[in-house]
């Protein structure tokens, strides 16, 4: 594990005061840690404020880091029972001051939809039933349905369907790499609603310290048994990752994180990523090549918007700098990839 690092982190949690003397360490507000836990029983309402019934959970498809569906329940009884239909995501709009989403579809469309039994594995992981859903809804679906080739257009580009599953099963599953080396288990997701995306797993490691890492949900594979998570990286180079400190949740408050900043100056302005298949495709191309590279001394961050790529993090090198705008620039084009990735000695 990155030693120094650790070390900083460690006396900053125990409240050591070894380092008064040195500058206090800003940290980058990495939001309200929203769990999985959380959407359950959020109210799902319809063009006329009307109840629809509740959020029961989500279908997640992790290796192209997208939410496939929401469930909504109707007509249960102390969380029993009830009909479960499924949402694409982009039909439910999220309320900003409220926990409410509103269906952006008729009533008749609601009511008709087929259900859904999630307590059976293989109804809401097929992925017919899954493109007819979202037909149902008016959705073209985002992936390549079984027996018809990955489309690659400009307008509509498609992508295989990953593993599907249910994201509450993902919750607690233990989280190790191809070397049998284990970082921990997976303490929630960070997603947004309302653009279906998953943007990153947080993995607690054990430990006293409850420390944390945010890493891309693209970077993640099951396992042969479906019972973990594989992350295709060494304790180094897992350790080189943005870390955050996790503040329980108590007193009525939830539970929030701050992370680590990158050491060095960045450009203003947050990097943004795209919602076109063609830039989501784009990004977890380009950070899977990264990955593979196993470049030392790197710990980066890839987002496309509108086929613009910017590369953000620390190096220890201007060679691994390097490497990742070749990577970049092979998977684009060079007048569309921004690399910002600073180069200090201190990022290991």
């Amino acid at each position: 594990m990155n030693l120094p690092r650790f070390l900083l982190l460690a006396t900053a949690l125990v409240g050591c005061t070894a380092l008064t003397a040195q500058p206090e360490r800003s940290h980058e507000d990495f939001g309200q840690e929203k769990t999985v836990q959380k959407l359950d029983h959020i109210l799902v309402q319809n063009r006329d404020g009307e109840n629809l019934g509740r959020i029961r959970g989500l279908n997640i498809d992790l290796a192209n880091g997208r939410i496939v569906e929401v469930f909504v329940v109707t007509g249960d009884f102390l969380g029993m029972g009830g009909k479960v239909t499924a949402v694409p995501p982009s039909r439910l709009i999220s309320s900003l001051t409220t926990e409410i989403c509103y269906l952006d579809a008729t009533d008749a469309q609601f009511k008709s939809a087929p259900e859904v039994n999630i307590s059976r594995r293989g109804d809401y992981r097929s992925s017919a039933r899954i493109a007819a859903a979202y037909r149902h809804f008016g959705v073209e679906p985002y992936f390549a349905e079984v027996g018809n080739s990955v489309s690659r257009t400009v307008d509509r580009p498609k992508v295989q369907l990953g593993y599907i599953e249910r994201a509450n099963y993902i919750l607690g599953l233990p989280v190790g790499n191809l070397q049998n080396e284990s970082f921990g288990k997976v303490a929630s997701l960070n997603f947004d609603l309302a653009k279906g995306t998953v943007r990153s797993v947080i993995v607690r490691a054990p430990g006293l310290f409850k420390t944390s890492s945010v890493i891309p949900a693209s970077a993640f594979d099951f396992n042969s048994a479906r019972t973990g998570l594989l992350l295709d990286d060494t304790k180094r180079e897992f350790a080189n990752q943005p870390r955050i400190i996790v503040t329980e949740g108590a007193n009525s408050q939830p539970a929030t994180t701050k992370e680590e900043p990158f050491v060095g100056e960045v450009s203003s302005g947050a990097a943004t990523q795209g919602r076109s298949y063609a830039d989501l495709d784009l990004t977890a191309s380009i950070s899977r090549k990264i990955r593979y590279a196993k470049i030392k001394g790197l710990s980066a961050q890839v987002t496309t918007m509108d086929s613009r790529v910017i590369l953000r993090g620390t190096a220890t090198t201007d060679a691994a700098k390097a490497h990742a705008g070749e990577i970049a620039v092979a998977a684009s084009r060079l007048e569309n990839v921004d690399n910002q990735i600073v180069v200090t000695p201190a990022a290991r």
